[in-house]
């Protein structure tokens, strides 16, 4: 083998090794900032609870049936306070209880901690997995979809119709969305159980990772997330 074509079989070996510790770095480098991203994600939804927590106060969860999960989602649990069975009217006793509800909501998502890190607000509608003795579980499934459906773009009709919010309506509008999901998303196993059965609120916090959300690009510094604009 000549001197020439061992220095060029030494000069691709170098640039393969080379290639591949780029690979890898590169790899690493955005493992490590997912899970930055994701741990901060975290934290604000965690915090976002606490301070949901503290603004609303037990007493009042306890009234409303509510609780407050980690992820900043406020669960509403009393079924038989919120609709009539088959029905996607508002009840006046939910009607009183979102009157309570909605202004404290608003106050700890328009803190200066929150405020620039919220994407959406998902107002998220179940039920049970039963529509009546006669019908089978394909049709209940889908007549209880639309009564989910029905159901969460009624209160997200009043939740924009509250005096707490047309100061920021504009943003409220763009920013809130009714999703109903049937009894696709039960939280037992139990076709009946009035678990199954509730509304919930979710704040849905900025996330550099989701190309859905395609965040803002100074937000993406913030976050040191790069994410091609479509």
């Amino acid at each position: 083998m000549s001197a020439s074509c061992k220095v060029s079989s030494v000069w691709v070996g170098y640039a393969d090794s080379l290639n591949l510790f780029f690979i890898s770095f590169l790899a690493l480098t955005l493992i490590l900032m997912s899970n930055f991203a994701e741990s901060d994600v975290t934290a604000v939804q965690e915090s976002f609870s606490e301070v949901l927590v503290k603004t609303i106060g037990l007493d009042l969860l306890k009234k409303w049936d509510a609780e407050v999960l980690t992820d900043g989602t406020v669960r509403f649990n009393k079924p038989e306070n919120q609709f009539d069975t088959g029905s996607a009217i508002l009840k006046e006793q939910f009607k009183h209880d979102l009157d309570e509800f909605i202004p404290l909501y608003l106050k700890v998502m328009e803190m200066p901690q929150f405020k620039g890190k919220i994407n959406e607000i998902h107002i998220d509608g179940h039920t049970s997995a039963i529509w009546s003795s006669t019908t089978s579980p394909k049709d209940a499934y889908f007549l209880n979809m639309r009564l989910s459906q029905d159901r969460t773009v009624n209160t997200l009709q009043y939740v924009l119709s509250a005096s707490a919010v047309q100061a920021e309506y504009g943003w409220y509008q763009k920013h809130t969305v009714a999703n109903g999901y049937s009894s696709s998303r039960p939280r037992v196993d139990n076709p009946r159980a009035q678990e199954n059965q509730r509304v919930e609120f979710k704040v849905i916090i900025d996330d550099p990772r989701d190309p859905k959300q395609v965040p803002p690009s100074a937000k993406r510094k913030e976050w040191q997330v790069n994410i091609q604009e479509q």
